[in-house]
């Protein structure tokens, strides 16, 4: 269980100077670069398959851009989310109200536990697309797209284990 310590300790009494070294060493600091790599690959895997040929390889039979469209936006969404509690970590040091810092924890907890669940739907949505795709996938035609949907895939069981990491 996280708790405000390990945020970086009892709120300031004085206004104390950001050091970026001392930033970027802070586990869920690394944790949400990790996750915003994650999801800038699914993102751009994705994307490449959907500009390059035309068609989206996690499609559903009567829903036609379901797995590209929700792997995308669930990429795009959680990029905004790492962004923005990236922002919340570079000032949950200096901030000195116990409420602020109290609600931006449970936020942070409940929002990772939120993504973790999302990417595993995704990871699903993706999985079982693929596998109805790839048996009719001739591989001789494009290498690109059994490549990319794989690391998209890939990419999603990581951010599933990255955002659970940011719960605990």
């Amino acid at each position: 269980i996280r708790t405000m310590e390990s945020y970086g300790g009892p709120a300031p009494t004085s206004f104390e100077r950001f050091s970026a070294r001392n930033f970027v060493r802070k586990p869920q600091v690394i944790m949400r670069l990790v996750a915003s790599v994650c999801a800038v690959v699914v993102i751009e895997c994705i994307a490449a398959i959907m500009d390059g040929y035309g068609l989206c390889p996690f499609n559903a039979a009567r829903r036609p851009w379901t797995g590209c469209a929700f792997g995308v936006s669930a990429g795009a969404l959680a990029l905004v989310t790492c962004l923005v509690f990236l922002f919340f970590d570079t000032i949950f040091d200096r901030q000195s109200s116990v409420v602020v810092r109290k609600t931006i924890v449970k936020a942070d907890v409940a929002l990772s536990a939120v993504w973790a669940v999302i990417w595993l739907s995704a990871f699903a949505v993706l999985i079982g697309q693929w596998t109805k795709y790839s048996s009719n996938f001739d591989s001789s035609r494009s290498t690109v797209i059994a490549v990319n949907s794989r690391v998209a895939i890939a990419f999603s069981v990581l951010s599933v284990v990255v955002w659970v990491s940011l719960t605990l």
